[in-house]
Formats: C-alpha cells, structure tokens, sequence
C-alpha cells in the first residue's frame, strides 16, 4: 500500500482553510475510524490485560478494513486505517495513564 503524501496534505491544508462540507465528511469518517479503533483496543484490553495486544488488534483491525474495501467494498485510504491505529493507541494510552495516575 503506497502512502500518498499529497493527498495527506492536501486534506491539512484543505481543514485548516476551508469549512467545506467535504471536509465535513472526512473528518465524520475518519472520527468513526478513530472510535472504532478505541473500542476495538478497549475491548481487548479488558480480556487480555495486554496494551500491546490491544494495540495490534486494533491495528489488525484498520488492516483487515482497507483489505475489505479493496475488493470493491469502499475506498481504500491510508488516513482510515491510520485513524484506526491512533484511537486504539490514544484508548490503551489514556487507560494506562489513568491507571498511574489513580494507583499512583
């Protein structure tokens, strides 16, 4: 899967100075991707009590997704499977900060 890098910046550029309704669903999708990863992680971080399992589930997630709309189910982007990653990282991350913060 190449990564196209100016894709990746033109939808920046495109957040940052424009409040299109196409940016609107972009980032609709990309914060569903985002959600899902966190809940996926979540998930499994409650049976495994493993963060780094939890993480490549919810990577094997975001893969297992762009693979699905590669066969004519979706489009493919690089930028789903990326939001998938960050929520399930952000969701393990936040649990074991807190988990340090209220254990000390």
């Amino acid at each position: 899967m190449k990564i196209n890098k100016s894709k990746i910046i033109y939808y920046i550029v495109l957040d940052l100075f424009t409040n299109r309704e196409e940016t609107m669903k972009i980032k609709a999708d990309k914060i569903v991707h985002l959600l899902a990863g966190a809940l996926i992680s979540l998930v499994t971080l409650l049976i495994t009590r493993s963060g780094l399992i939890a993480i490549l589930v919810a990577t094997t997630a975001g893969i297992w997704k762009e693979w699905w709309d590669s066969k004519g189910n979706g489009k493919v982007e690089f930028a789903d499977f990326l939001a998938t990653v960050v929520g399930g990282v952000l969701a393990v991350g936040g649990v074991k900060f807190f988990g340090y913060i209220i254990m000390g």
